[in-house]
């Protein structure tokens, strides 16, 4: 069997580049053109991040339902701005958990996603964006 010379690749065995987590639509919109404005803002959210993860678990070793809640409501907001749509519904089911103050467990493992998460997003933002490294070392909090 003879093969097509003029058979093509399918673009996407061609391109294996990975589908990046955040997508940053809004806050190009928000910025209307701006790239310092958005920059300040990713550098916001990397240099924040890992001290809303640490207040989100000592909330939890607290017990303190209401303050996990809000906590993840107030992030959530910011994940939507920055457009990463993966950890907005991780924190909205830690929202919703909270609220129902029930299932430590789940909220353990919820917690633990986040962080993980968090900290993937942080380093991707930071690499894709050259974003200051000068930010809590200890992203694995």
């Amino acid at each position: 069997m003879k093969a097509n010379k003029n058979h093509k690749p399918e673009a996407s065995k061609i391109t294996n580049k990975p589908e990046k987590v955040y997508d940053l639509k809004l806050l190009d919109e928000f910025s209307a053109g701006d790239d310092s404005f958005k920059i300040e803002m990713l550098q916001y959210f990397v240099q924040n991040s890992p001290a809303v993860i640490k207040e989100l678990k000592e909330r939890f070793r607290q017990n303190d339902w209401e303050g996990i809640r809000l906590t993840a409501h107030k992030y959530g907001s910011e994940l939507g701005f920055i457009g990463i749509a993966s950890l907005k519904e991780l924190c909205d089911r830690i929202e919703k958990l909270a609220s129902e103050r029930k299932d430590k467990t789940l909220m353990e493992k919820l917690l633990s996603d986040m962080e993980n998460s968090v900290t993937f997003v942080v380093r991707e933002l930071i690499n894709d964006f050259n974003l200051s490294q000068n930010i809590n070392e200890n992203l694995s909090l």
